[in-house]
């Protein structure tokens, strides 16, 4: 099986959803689930999301997360995010467990402490608005 992530809607495959990030296009329920080698996680915590008349435009994503794989602190950018509106950032083990949760505004880039975290992979999930973006990274 390929490395890489499965998009899920309201629990259902979102048919050819495998990148690192996956734009909302309609309200429901989101989760993830990733692969890497043969070990494929179990589904994310769920996301819901409602689609209102109100847009904020995200401009083309430039999220950078690094160094990667990391040992103590992981840089992530948020590039690509509207500058003036929260980003709502979660990171959750492979079984969907959130680690940590922190905000922070689009555009900036922040370091987070993550030496206390057990060895393995994460998924770092930046919300903003109805724009849901998601990373991998392994701890070393």
């Amino acid at each position: 099986m390929a490395d890489g992530n499965q998009w899920y809607l309201n629990g259902m495959v979102i048919v050819g959803a495998k990148g690192q990030t996956y734009t909302v296009l309609t309200s429901g329920i989101y989760q993830v689930s990733a692969t890497l080698g043969s070990c494929t996680s179990e589904l994310s915590l769920a996301k819901v999301f409602l689609i209102t008349g109100n847009e904020i435009k995200v401009s083309t994503i430039n999220i950078r997360v690094y160094p990667n794989p990391v040992e103590s602190m992981l840089t992530i950018g948020l590039g690509g995010f509207a500058p003036d509106y929260k980003v709502e950032i979660a990171v959750t083990d492979m079984n969907g467990r959130e680690i940590m949760n922190l905000n922070s505004m689009g555009e900036e880039e922040i370091q987070v402490n993550v030496s206390y975290f057990s060895t393995g992979l994460y998924l770092i999930w930046m919300t903003q608005h109805d724009k849901v973006r998601t990373l991998r990274f392994v701890k070393k």
